[in-house]
């Protein structure tokens, strides 16, 4: 809820509308839509530039508060953090990947 809100509440570089720019192209036809579980961590960080103010307003029209959305976005990061750090050790007990990575 809050990528969405922010898709119109944020400008965009060059004008670019992230859903649009991250949309997955799949051919054929799906049953589920995979564009809908793809969010973009860069366009949700933008939350902690906005001001005080904007903040309690958008976390309030998604039924949160701010410090939680910011707990959770900590949450993605150390959870990003775990994952690269395991790729990193994977890749160093194999330098072949390295070449793939």
């Amino acid at each position: 809820m809050l990528h969405n809100k922010l898709v119109t509440a944020v400008p965009h570089v060059a004008g670019l509308n992230p859903k649009k720019f991250r949309t997955a192209k799949m051919p054929g036809r799906w049953l589920m839509n995979p564009n809908r579980n793809i969010l973009d961590y860069q366009l949700l960080t933008n939350f902690l530039m906005l001001s005080h103010t904007e903040r309690r307003e958008l976390a309030k029209q998604i039924g949160t508060s701010p410090s939680q959305i910011i707990d959770d976005l900590m949450g993605i990061q150390k959870g990003n953090d775990d994952i690269l750090a395991r790729i990193k050790n994977i890749t160093n007990r194999n330098p072949f990947l390295n070449f793939y990575i």
